[in-house]
C-alpha cells in the first residue's frame, strides 16, 4: 500500500508490516493479512493509498 513516509517509518516498527517487495520502499509497505494487523487498520490504510495514487 502507498502511505506517507513517516507513517511508513512508523508502521514498520509494527508487527505485520514491512518493506515493500516490488515498489520503492520508501512510498509503499507491505501488510500482512494473517491478523496482526486489525482489520480496520488494513481497510484505512487501503483507502489512503487509494487517495494517494488516483
Amino acid at each position: 500500500m502507498k502511505a506517507d513516509q513517516e507513517i511508513i517509518s512508523i508502521l514498520k516498527k509494527s508487527e505485520g508490516y514491512y518493506p515493500a517487495y516490488h515498489m520503492n520502499k520508501n512510498h509503499w509497505i507491505s501488510v500482512a493479512l494473517n491478523g496482526a494487523v486489525e482489520e480496520k487498520q488494513v481497510v484505512y490504510l487501503l483507502k489512503d493509498s487509494y487517495e494517494l495514487t488516483k
